[in-house]
């Protein structure tokens, strides 16, 4: 007949062995079965953790990737695509006339184009001690509005550059409330009609979820609100303006422009479970620009989404 401490080394085996194979993520539910059993005393499956812990962290290449304690939990992720890519375009205006108005010269409003691209993207999501967060990522080109990057060049075999298109922190003082700075995913309910998918907008958002706070019944409400910098201008020039400017319209629209351009977007999204499968969602906003010159052109708008 087998002596306590015999089951007791037999035990510890055991789990040594079921860490071995699964890694080690799984074996706290066999450690308390066995204590419920009363094969280990409480101090014995915490020295038996504790061993394991250990010996997951010398023998396992991830345990050998030092975080910092203030990195509660750490998500990697990215992709990559190899694709070929043919464009025809067809004008929608009338290209070159000849000396007769009605007659059209032929092929100056088609053009055609074909690549060869490729598109690397990674990126990283903390969760951070007291309730923040924050990630990054990067990317192939520094196009806004894709990630996509034509292969070959004016080099033969030349490399390609890497770019930040996320850089971002956040904070949930309560779960109902959420503040995030920085370039960021875009924060609205929105479709392709108002917002490319891949832009990534930078500023600052507010979101708050009403439903986490109150008892709506099952409604999911939610407000978000937006104040996204697009152009950094020259505010000391607007000052010098501003100081020189002898009143008139054209001078008074100069200094204008060159103030900061920002997008102001704020947006109510109501969800509505019907069944378990299906929610239906409405998501009024509006936003509007400042008048602040992106570029050569000068902004100045309000829409309703």
């Amino acid at each position: 007949m087998l002596n306590k401490s015999t089951v007791q080394l037999m035990a510890l085996g055991l789990v040594g062995s079921f860490a071995a194979t699964a890694a080690a993520q799984d074996s706290g539910a066999l450690i308390d079965a066995l204590v419920r059993k009363g094969v280990l005393k409480d101090q014995e499956a915490e020295q038996i953790r504790s061993q394991l812990s250990k010996d997951f962290a010398a023998n396992t290449p991830a345990g050998k990737l030092n975080i910092s304690s203030s990195v509660k939990e750490l998500k990697l992720s990215g992709d990559i695509r190899l694709r070929y890519q043919y464009d025809q375009k067809d004008s929608q205006v009338a290209g070159n006339l000849g000396a007769n108005a009605n007659t059209q010269a032929d092929g100056n409003n088609i053009s055609q184009r074909s690549r060869y691209r490729l598109r690397l993207r990674v990126n990283a999501d903390y969760k951070l001690a007291d309730d923040f967060f924050a990630g990054f990522g990067l990317q192939t080109t520094a196009n806004n509005d894709s990630g996509n990057q034509t292969m070959g060049g004016a080099q033969y075999f030349q490399n390609y550059g890497v770019y930040i298109n996320k850089a971002f922190i956040g904070w949930t003082p309560v779960p109902a409330a959420t503040l995030v700075g920085g370039k960021q995913p875009n924060p609205f309910y929105t479709t392709d009609l108002v917002w490319d998918p891949d832009i990534n907008p930078a500023g600052f958002v507010e979101r708050f979820d009403l439903h986490k706070a109150f008892n709506l019944g099952g409604l999911e409400l939610s407000i978000v609100g937006g104040q996204l910098i697009v152009s950094d201008n020259d505010n000391e020039a607007l000052s010098i303006a501003n100081q020189n400017g002898s009143g008139s319209a054209g001078s008074a629209s100069s200094a204008r422009d060159l103030r900061d351009a920002w997008i102001h977007q704020y947006q109510i999204i109501a969800g509505i479970p019907i069944t378990g499968d299906v929610k239906f969602t409405i998501a009024p906003g509006y936003f509007f620009t400042e008048p602040g010159r992106v570029g050569s052109v000068a902004g100045g708008e309000g829409n309703a989404t």
